[in-house]
């Protein structure tokens, strides 16, 4: 994960790119842990837990859903190369 993500990193700039990545990773498993144990509750009951459960794989599928349409508009931006020529 590291390696693609700072793959395009200049190197005077890895150093800084490699925590920004490393930051927003450990923020994006903290945050997701606290919606799944606010969506998951504290159940009373086997079929509540059931529900609970249910309902916690839901909200993940949907953020992993919404995190694969955001990456997919993301890379489908198409850049030139600052070191290319236009074609004449």
């Amino acid at each position: 994960m590291m390696a693609s993500a700072t793959s395009e990193l200049p190197p005077e700039n890895f150093a800084t790119g490699s925590a920004v990545v490393n930051m927003l990773r450990q923020v994006g498993l903290a945050i997701g842990v606290a919606v799944l144990i606010a969506v998951l509750g504290t159940p009373i009951g086997t079929h509540a837990a059931l529900d609970a459960f249910d309902r916690s794989w839901l909200v993940i599928a949907a953020f992993a859903a919404a995190s694969a349409l955001a990456s997919l508009a993301i890379l489908g931006v198409r850049r030139p190369c600052p070191t290319q020529r236009p074609p004449a």
